[in-house]
């Protein structure tokens, strides 16, 4: 009698065991789908399609975030690293780049603060795309911005120059459209590179460049340009003695 209690006992304890087991490996994967299934869904942040023109050839188009800026579209997508992100709120100007209108002008923009979307389908120039180039792709010849800093030594280590070049750029274009009085050559380089920021030269250089560059380019200015410079810079070297 005792045998069998003992027995029944012990099969009553096995049964038990093996019941627990098999509930338990069965809830498991349960519990653990539920688990997952309760954790909030990543959605993937919006995108489009964006292409332009760049210095002249055609970019893209890429599938980028729609919140991307036009400087990290640049660097990460056209593989073009010549524009610098500086202080990344568009205070200091060196990331600029050209914008080219339809009406012929054209602006500088902030390419650190300015999505690349807004970009679509519209022509810009950055600093790779000012100096001519080979078949190869090697610099021939700079643009005469770029010869005009080299000759002034206006920049160190160099950052915040592709913001410069461009700034300088577009005012010349203006300039050939719209040309001044050499009277007003200082103050008009002064408001157009006013915006941006050199921490090494102290400006003065890059000012000097541009405005010798203003002034010895025929057309800039309405009273002769090159020529006027000479005749001036002749009548004054007579009058000091240096002429005689």
């Amino acid at each position: 009698m005792s045998t069998s209690v003992t027995s029944a006992a012990a099969a009553a304890s096995t049964t038990a065991s093996a019941a627990a087991s098999t509930t338990a490996s069965a809830t498991a994967p349960a519990t653990a789908t539920a688990t997952q299934g309760a954790a909030p869904a990543v959605a993937a942040a919006p995108s489009r399609a964006v292409s332009m023109t760049i210095n002249g050839q055609a970019v893209g188009p890429f599938q980028v975030p729609e919140t991307l800026m036009l400087i990290d579209y640049l660097h990460e997508y056209a593989g073009l690293t010549g524009s610098r992100l500086g202080c990344g709120q568009g205070i200091c100007h060196a990331c600029v780049v050209i914008l080219d209108q339809p009406d012929g002008t054209s602006v500088e923009m902030r390419s650190c603060i300015t999505g690349a979307a807004y970009f679509q389908g519209k022509k810009i120039r950055t600093i790779e795309g000012h100096a001519q180039r080979n078949a190869a792709g090697e610099v021939t010849a700079l643009s005469p911005v770029q010869q005009k800093f080299l000759e002034f030594y206006s920049f160190q280590c160099g950052y915040c120059t592709p913001g410069f070049v461009n700034a300088a750029t577009v005012l010349l274009e203006r300039l050939a459209r719209q040309p001044i009085a050499k009277d007003q050559v200082e103050s008009v380089v002064t408001q157009a590179l006013d915006s941006h920021i050199c921490r090494c030269t102290g400006y003065v250089r890059y000012h000097r460049a541009v405005r010798d560059l203003v002034l010895s380019t025929p057309g800039l200015t309405k009273d002769g340009g090159q020529d006027k410079l000479k005749q001036d810079v002749a009548v004054e070297s007579k009058e000091s003695g240096h002429g005689k």
